[in-house]
């Protein structure tokens, strides 16, 4: 085969097409030699990269619940302005059946700022940046970052 005909191979930045996740991250193959890249949003891209870090923590069928389960029920409670407490969420979760408490895949969610805390005003609060959050004086109740909010929601 010339240098002419040989597949284009993926950047750091492009992933290869998945047929088993389904899930378009990437290149697709076009006949036995030929590629042809598949333009994916980024916050499909990061929710794909997501997915492969909780592969750390939870199976495939694990992460389907999360995505297909738990965050859209956030999503709903937030779409209809009702504030999610930190009890309906856990038992929620609860419904479903994991291999860990919903205590600790909800300290891995919110480790991973997939869910994070929000105020009556409607200020985040994200882990990561916030000091011993849980123990503040304010009522606090749980949403979904920007980036996995408009994964359902998509931008225009």
């Amino acid at each position: 085969m010339s240098k002419k005909n040989a597949p284009v191979k993926p950047n750091k930045t492009r992933a290869w097409y998945s047929y088993e996740s389904g899930t378009a991250a990437g290149w697709e193959v076009v006949g036995v030699f030929g590629y042809k890249y598949l333009e994916l949003s980024d916050i499909d891209v990061n929710i794909y990269e997501i997915r492969s870090e909780l592969s750390l923590h939870f199976n495939e069928i694990e992460k389907n619940i999360l995505f297909d389960k738990i965050f859209p029920f956030i999503l709903r409670e937030r779409d209809k302005n009702r504030y999610v407490e930190m009890e309906d969420l856990l038992k929620k979760i609860g419904e479903f059946s994991f291999d860990l408490s919903a205590k600790e895949i909800v300290g891995i969610l919110l480790d991973y700022s997939l869910v994070v805390y929000m105020n009556s005003s409607g200020e985040l609060f994200f882990n990561y940046r916030e000091n011993n959050i849980e123990k503040s004086s304010n009522r606090l109740y749980v949403t979904l970052p920007k980036g996995v909010y408009h994964y359902y929601n998509k931008l225009h």
